[in-house]
């Protein structure tokens, strides 16, 4: 049912963009076949043919080309091939404007200019400038190293311009007509009421960027646009992204192109974030207004990044302003305070707290669970010299939730800490070297409802030191190379219901290196990277090839491919089937088991106008050893892990359209995830089954109106075909002690007696699916401002139409909903 409507929307979306996008048809009707057939015509002539045969226009001096006359004789030629020959005969070349029309130039006189974007202040390149000859079609944007290049340049007197929100515009004249190869370099200085998001924001600002292989790249201003649960949440707005699953309501956990929710390595400024969740997993641990941007690799990273199979979140903090600034938001969850100043002229420093007080009102209302967290994000960054930029940041987020599971409240808490300092230094103006070194800690505990010393306990401390280095060598090549050290102390302790009490008390090392390296020529784009991994415990030595390739075939429209090798050491315990799982527990894997592998292959498409931008890639990946906690473990002897293997494949397609004060973003995802695991009762065998993440079909409209200043209208349609689940047909006791670890099916007579474990009767695994899930959501927000104080109140209604989509079914079949109709308000005031 839903394949119908995705294709009359795409149908939609391809006739919409073609029909706009004059350049692209002038490109297409010179594919046209002619017959040509000149006997000593003038060039005016031939180009006038040729351009009413193809319905193109030209514009070129009819006068000159008059005096030029040639003979051609051809059949069954491309218009591109046939305009060719024509002016290669006259010496001349052709180039086509945004608006479609064609202009002549000479070869020789045609320019081409490069360059790198730098920020001023920090000395770091800067990504997604727009850097364009003003009053002209010709321009570029700069990529994640700040290069940007143009080519074909017509023979003139130019305004070069570079312009960013958040920077203050810079350009330079130029008199182009030798047909030189030029090298301009910008640095560019920080807008101070541009930065300040009281000022409306740009198109471009509004954007979700998608240059690279599987990248999107998140600002403020993407958060604070979807409507969410009461709060901006970072992992709800990847959660409308193709490829990305997350698997109801209260869990924030996301799965990426049948990938687990562990397997997504987590950044905050270059720390390594082991349970970024708060609510035990309902609310991310990031106020969105203490980052400054998050990139997002859905799959193909690059060298830079390991030890992780699926996907990279990778989130800077905001560094501060140079004036003082002050936000306090009161959101339906939370309380928060965010304060941003300058340190004199060589530093600036942020810091941002929230603390929710949904505990008060769960306790008013006699709720059984009373949850309560606060977070802080502190950014100091102080820049000794012009090369030099030094970043100390920390994170600290708490957990305590109260559970009425007994005569005595117990108490489930979660903390989280950790800080990381960077140091990057330029070298001249091609190299750049960054030292990174974070320390983190990581705790949770959870109570028994019967006993204490069965509580679940779960510690870990991280230590990783890096080294990395960027050097330009000329604007078509360049080097990033490094290396990092990760040492990890892990311990674990819980209560075997059936064997006995396991304790896991490990160190475990990690150390690679890296190197990666940028090519450009012509219209190809090659990043050819090598990462190799050593896993001190059991994975050994691990070489990983990584590489993607970019073809742009036309100035709007870029072919790529890539292919990634990726591994990791650490797994969790987790249960697909759990509705909601408490906390994510991180073991170090025993000493018999492998280091799980996965294979990246992506083939896809980037389309780019100013006014609407795309993305289609399909992909396929392969797992090997997926470890899994054995939950069949009956003895003693039997292991603790077992692992498997596995593959995923889909497509994603993306697209964001901007008209006059609307934008419009759709994502479509299909995928297939299949898993391989061993199981060894009754009898061995290899169990292969669709995970509870196998989402088939996934859809996400977002249309956004900002008319003005003062308001602002979102709405977000979700739909997601039924995930697969297994039900529970039945249960019975099995005899269970310490003591003697010996099972059986007796049924005890008394239901006090401990000796006996309630095991469930699953049917076969996940041999069902829930309903299809659907939901609309709503944010309407009002701007007040006087000055430099500014007043934001809002209104958002989630499951605006009360859709009741099924949560879990128990015991009985019976089904548990999820989330419906729920209004929220709340405000945000900057002074």
């Amino acid at each position: 049912m839903i394949i119908r409507p995705i294709l009359i929307m795409l149908f939609i979306f391809s006739f919409t963009v073609s029909g706009a996008d004059q350049q692209y048809e002038t490109f297409k009707r010179l594919e046209k076949k002619v017959n040509i057939y000149f006997q000593q015509a003038s060039l005016h002539e031939q180009l006038d043919w040729l351009g009413r045969t193809l319905k193109v226009k030209m514009s070129y001096d009819s006068t000159e080309f008059k005096k030029k006359k040639s003979r051609i004789v051809e059949k069954q030629i491309r218009g591109d091939q046939a305009l060719y020959m024509i002016l290669s005969r006259n010496n001349l070349a052709y180039v086509v404007d945004r608006a479609g029309v064609i202009h002549f130039v000479k070869p020789e006189k045609r320019s081409w200019i490069s360059g790198f974007v730098y920020d001023a202040e920090t000395n770091e390149p800067v990504s997604y400038a727009n850097v364009f000859l003003e009053n002209t079609s010709l321009g570029s944007t700069s990529d994640s190293s700040g290069y940007y290049e143009m080519k074909n340049i017509p023979p003139g007197l130019y305004r070069l311009s570079a312009r960013l929100m958040g920077y203050r515009p810079k350009f330079i004249y130029l008199n182009l007509n030798s047909g030189r190869r030029l090298e301009i370099d910008f640095y560019l200085k920080t807008d101070v009421l541009a930065m300040d998001e009281i000022v409306a924001t740009s198109d471009r600002e509004r954007k979700i960027i998608l240059p690279q292989m599987s990248k999107y790249t998140f600002g403020a201003r993407q958060f604070s646009i979807v409507p969410s649960y009461g709060e901006t949440d970072v992992f709800r707005t990847l959660d409308m992204l193709p490829g990305v699953v997350s698997t109801n309501d209260f869990k924030s956990q996301l799965y990426i192109r049948g990938g687990n929710s562990d397997q997504n390595l987590v950044l905050l400024d270059g720390a390594v974030m082991y349970n970024p969740f708060h609510f035990s997993g309902i609310l991310s641990a990031f106020d969105v207004d203490a980052i400054h941007k998050v990139d997002f690799y859905a799959g193909g990273f690059g060298a830079e990044y390991g030890g992780r199979l699926s996907s990279v979140v990778d989130i800077k903090s905001r560094t501060g302003r140079d004036r003082w600034r002050n936000q306090l938001s009161l959101s339906p969850l939370s309380a928060k305070l965010m304060t941003e100043l300058p340190l004199w002229s060589w530093g600036n420093f942020m810091i941002s707290g929230r603390r929710s007080y949904v505990n008060g009102i769960a306790k008013e209302l006699g709720g059984s669970v009373q949850p309560d967290f606060y977070d802080g994000i502190t950014n100091l960054t102080i820049r000794p010299t012009k090369y030099d930029t030094v970043t100390l940041s920390s994170f600290y987020g708490r957990d305590d939730v109260v559970l009425q599971i007994s005569d005595k409240d117990e108490l489930m808490s979660n903390q989280n800490w950790c800080s990381a300092l960077n140091y990057k230094r330029r070298f001249g103006e091609r190299l750049f070297v960054k030292l990174n070194t974070s320390y983190g800690e990581f705790s949770t505990g959870v109570p028994d409802p019967l006993e204490k010393s069965k509580s679940k306990l779960n510690r870990m401390k991280d230590v990783h030191y890096g080294l990395g280095l960027n050097y330009v060598f000329s604007p078509g090549f360049a080097l990033k190379a490094g290396g990092e050290y990760r040492e990890s102390d892990i311990y674990y302790k819980t209560a075997d219901p059936i064997v006995a009490e396991m304790i896991f008390d490990e160190r475990v090392y990690e150390q690679a290196g890296y190197i990666q390296v940028l090519m450009r020529p012509g219209k190809w784009t090659f990043e050819t990277g090598l990462r190799a991994n050593r896993y001190a415990k059991n994975g050994g030595f691990m070489v990983e090839p990584r590489v993607n390739v970019y073809y742009d075939l036309y100035n709007f429209l870029t072919l790529k491919a890539g292919y990634g090798r990726y591994s990791q050491n650490l797994v969790t315990i987790y249960n697909e089937n759990d509705t909601y799982n408490p906390v994510d527990i991180w073991l170090p894997p025993t000493d018999d088991l492998k280091a799980a592998m996965a294979d990246h292959f992506i083939l896809g498409a980037n389309y780019k106008t100013p006014n609407f931008i795309a993305s289609a890639e399909a992909y396929y990946r392969d797992y090997r050893n997926l470890t899994q906690y054995n939950r069949e473990r009956l003895y003693a002897f039997d292991p603790y892990f077992v692992q498997g293997s596995g593959y995923s494949y889909g497509f994603d397609l993306s697209a964001q359209y901007l008209w006059k004060d609307w934008q419009v973003w759709a994502s479509y995802g299909f995928l297939k995830a299949i898993k391989r695991l061993p199981f060894q009762y009754p009898e061995p065998g290899i169990d292969e089954f669709a995970p509870r993440y196998d989402r088939r079909h996934s859809l996400n409209v977002l249309l956004d109106f900002h008319p003005n200043e003062k308001w602002e209208v979102s709405a977000r349609f979700v739909y997601g075909s039924g995930m697969p689940f297994s039900f529970m047909i039945g249960a019975y006791q099995r005899w269970s002690t310490f003591v003697i670890n010996t099972p059986s099916d007796y049924v005890t007579p008394s239901p006090d007696d401990r000796r006996y474990y309630l095991t469930a009767i699953q049917s076969e695994r996940d041999a069902f699916r829930f309903p299809d899930y659907h939901r609309l959501d709503i944010s309407v927000k009002y701007t007040i401002r006087s000055g430099r104080v500014m007043f934001k109140p809002y209104l958002q209604i989630i499951n605006a139409y009360n859709q009741g989509n099924v949560l879990y079914y128990d015991v009985y079949a019976k089904p548990h909903y999820s989330v419906g109709f729920l209004p929220f308000v709340g405000f945000d005031f900057v002074f």
